[in-house]
């Protein structure tokens, strides 16, 4: 479970940050075990996409306590510490930007109600329009995947899938409420129909998500330096 970097810690250490807000924040180390303990914890920079300080031992740590360095008050508000553990039992915090940790969540939870609207949706489609059929079959397995994708990993590229495969939902929505789809002209003028208000609602949620996340790692502000 995230955890959010504490206000003040046992020991401050105020470490030079750079004047650009935006740029990967590279502060951060790291919470001690007691006196003599021999675990690593690993601080990443996950803006960066590598790793940042290794710290060895708890020598030091104050009153055997844990501790975090602190960065910049209004830096630190925007970063949350995600912490696991590694293969050999060391323990990992990775520093993620906050507003992008929600905004996966609140997509992958979008990703998932799409694929589930479709599936309960794709019932009567296979003896109706068979391709109708195939195309939610392939809407599924592509909102899942990009969904996994953003479960690992935050990138310009990702959430450009991401806005993607929700605006052609809506394109393929449109043109079957309008002109309809070949073949397919029963859902001509049926706007009122629950899964597909609920369906339309989420993948516009998940288009105007995309474009706030695209706007914030366009590379031209970070220098193409994405969460891996």
């Amino acid at each position: 479970m995230p955890s959010h970097i504490p206000s003040s810690a046992s020991q401050r250490v105020e470490p030079a940050l750079p004047e650009d807000r935006n740029a990967p924040f590279v502060h951060t180390l790291a919470g001690l075990g007691p006196p003599g303990a021999q675990d690593r914890d690993r601080v990443y920079d996950t803006d960066a996409g590598r790793a940042l300080k290794y710290e060895a031992d708890g020598d030091g740590a104050v009153n055997g306590k844990s501790h975090l360095l602190q960065a910049e008050e209004t830096a630190a508000a925007e970063r949350i510490v995600v912490e696991s553990r590694s293969l050999d039992g060391a323990r990992i915090l990775r520093v993620v930007d906050a507003r992008g940790y929600i905004a996966r969540s609140v997509a992958i939870m979008g990703l998932v109600g799409v694929a589930l609207i479709h599936l309960l949706d794709s019932g009567s489609k296979f003896a109706e329009t068979p391709y109708v059929f195939w195309m939610y079959v392939a809407l599924m397995v592509a909102s899942l995947g990009v969904a996994g994708l953003l479960l690992h990993t935050e990138s310009w590229r990702t959430w450009a899938m991401a806005g993607g495969l929700a605006g052609s939902a809506i394109v393929g929505y449109v043109l079957s409420r309008t002109t309809g789809l070949p073949g397919a002209g029963k859902d001509v003028g049926n706007w009122s129909e629950p899964l597909g208000l609920a369906a339309l609602f989420i993948e516009g949620c998940i288009v105007a998500l995309a474009l706030y996340r695209l706007f914030m790692l366009r590379p031209a502000r970070l220098g193409d330096n994405q969460v891996r």
